[in-house]
């Protein structure tokens, strides 16, 4: 079950450029695009107090709960910038001709102060106006345990993540690393949404821990407020040991191999982070 009594004092507290200006120890009554209900926020980052330029690993640090490694900050992938029609925003770099989390895009995991069996995470993405989506890319997303990725097998008892990828075209899927994935990889579930360039869009997703071995976890996802998935039919463990562990900043190009490379310089904008638990 969510914890009550989350903290302020690991986790940053910062008030978003939007609707949010709540308070990382217990703040309810939120409203976000997917969910209306009354919401305790567990983490909130809008960039509004970051200067602008390189984004610095003390940066890192302060902002998302000092991660255990980080990939793209020390490369100067990652700045903080001026979006005209958003204040200050995170850009990532996707260098040309590069694919992979060590060459292109970033990489951290904010670790939460506790474990939860029912999250929600939504943020504001933009994609450069002139973005080539070749093959696709990750997105970031909650996830559990040690967050298997790279084609790392998913037992029911080492975790679970639950990124987003957008493939050719610009569609959205969610990426699930499940015990139930059928092959080494993760599992695609379509969004039936295409990202538009050039444009804001608002990404949530929510996800509810299943019972152990049993099929009847949460995964839902909302493009822009809409609802876009819902299945009520996931199995992400089979013991309690980990739940909803840590949110997965993931964003790359890939992708194992060079047919998925970028074909020139690419960019994203991230801002406006928040990850809460409802109250009802």
């Amino acid at each position: 079950m969510p914890h009550p009594t989350l903290r302020s004092t690991l986790l940053p507290v910062r008030p978003l450029a939007m609707a949010f200006s709540l308070m990382f120890s217990g703040c309810t009554g939120a409203t976000t695009q997917g969910d209306p209900s009354p919401k305790v926020v567990i983490y909130t980052n809008g960039f509004t107090s970051t200067p602008l330029g390189h984004y610095t690993t003390a940066q890192l640090n302060r902002e998302w709960n000092t991660p255990p490694s980080s990939l793209g900050v020390r490369d100067g992938r990652v700045t903080i910038v001026d979006d005209p029609a958003d204040n200050k925003v995170m850009q990532v770099l996707y260098p040309r001709g590069k694919y992979r989390p060590h060459d292109t895009g970033a990489q951290w995991k904010l670790m939460f102060n506790h474990s939860y069996d029912d999250l929600y995470c939504s943020y504001r993405i933009k994609f450069d106006q002139e973005f080539d989506f070749v093959k696709g890319g990750k997105l970031p997303g909650l996830a559990g345990g040690t967050a298997p990725s790279g084609g790392k097998a998913v037992t029911g008892h080492n975790g679970w993540s639950g990124r987003i990828m957008w493939r050719k075209g610009g569609q959205l899927v969610q990426y699930l690393y499940s015990p139930d994935k059928p092959g080494r990889y993760g599992e695609d579930f379509s969004w039936n949404t295409t990202i538009t360039r050039g444009v804001w869009h608002t990404l949530t997703n929510h996800f509810t821990m299943n019972t152990p071995s049993k099929q009847d976890g949460i995964m839902q996802a909302w493009f822009d407020g809409k609802l876009v998935l819902d299945r009520r039919d996931i199995r992400f463990r089979d013991d309690t040991s980990f739940g909803i562990d840590l949110f997965y900043f993931s964003t790359f190009f890939g992708g194992a191999d060079r047919s998925w490379k970028t074909s020139k310089d690419e960019t994203v904008l991230f801002d406006d982070f928040v990850i809460y638990y409802p109250t009802h």
